[in-house]
């Protein structure tokens, strides 16, 4: 976001090597988002959508510093591109069958429409998400935005509008509009101190300052979360420890017997927390085996 910034900034300017430079660097930048998570494709989308609607976006992009940014993000993402060409693009086929449910899913949900709707509300958190509402809506009706406005609403309504009709044609999980929230933060604020909304800052500071103490406590002290009668909330991120200790242990002892060499699993979520809590004691065996981490003896 700061590079696209610098680039819009720049491009009314001469400076043509600038701003071929800044795009090779929001190419780059973009390719490594995308081996991240691939819903960094609406920040692309966002800048395609912010160079169609704004001269000076598209002014930024003038002398070839579209296409150095585009090299470079082919540079940064080719291999993986190649990967998933070669294997029938695996990655694409699991997000539309088992992250979206397009394929033998009952098609258009208005309940799961409006569920998604209502979690923005948490995600973003009740203040900014109505403050972001108030301010499109506003801005809608007096056909008028500010440019910096209009270039954080490009990078804000693709992920938000996109992400609602896959709710309504299926489902979709709250936080998945996310990748649009950093801009809308930005642009919730901005508005709030424009309209000299003193009191709904001090709101909105509070009530988030809030809801974060929160989480931290009930990370923290997961056992006053039990007290409050509410420990079931929490049993998808509790345990994993014990169940990876457990794991590996039966592996060990399987591999001793058997030369087990691999413990497979078949659930991606059930992996991932395996693979990151399971480090610790991967980590403690080989420490066994080539005698690190043993005392000396005096």
């Amino acid at each position: 976001m700061p590079v696209a910034v610098g680039l819009r900034r720049d491009g009314a300017g001469r400076h043509a090597g600038r701003r071929r430079w800044a795009a090779a660097g929001l190419g780059a930048a973009l390719g490594l988002a995308f081996l991240a998570k691939y819903a960094a494709v609406y920040f692309l989308i966002g800048v395609a959508v912010h160079a169609a609607v704004d001269r000076e976006a598209r002014r930024a992009w003038r002398d070839g510093a579209w296409a150095v940014g585009l090299a470079a993000l082919l540079i940064v993402l080719g291999p993986n591109l190649a990967w998933l060409a070669g294997h029938g693009f695996a990655t694409v086929a699991h997000t539309a069958t088992v992250n979206a449910r397009w394929s033998g899913a009952r098609l258009f949900n208005p309940g799961k429409l409006l569920e998604f709707a209502l979690g923005q509300f948490g995600v973003l958190g009740p203040i900014p998400f109505g403050v972001l509402i108030a301010g499109t809506v506003l801005a809608v009706r007096r056909k008028a935005l500010a440019p910096a406005d209009r270039m954080l609403l490009c990078f804000v309504l693709p992920p938000l509008l996109l992400v609602t009709a896959e709710a309504f044609i299926s489902r979709a999980h709250a936080h998945w509009a996310a990748a649009g929230y950093g801009a809308a933060c930005v642009l919730a604020a901005a508005w709030l101190v424009r309209w000299r909304a003193r009191r709904w800052t001090v709101a909105t500071l509070g009530l988030q300052g809030l809801i974060a103490a929160l989480v931290v406590t009930a990370v923290a002290w997961p056992g006053l979360i039990d007290a409050l009668g509410q420990g079931r909330r929490l049993q998808r991120v509790r345990g994993w420890a014990t169940t990876a200790s457990l794991t590996t242990a039966a592996a060990r002892r399987e591999r001793a017997h058997d030369g087990l060499t691999a413990v497979a699993v078949e659930d991606r979520y059930l992996f991932n927390e395996l693979a990151y809590y399971a480090r610790l004691f991967r980590r403690a065996g080989r420490r066994a085996r080539c005698g690190c981490g043993r005392r000396r003896g005096r």
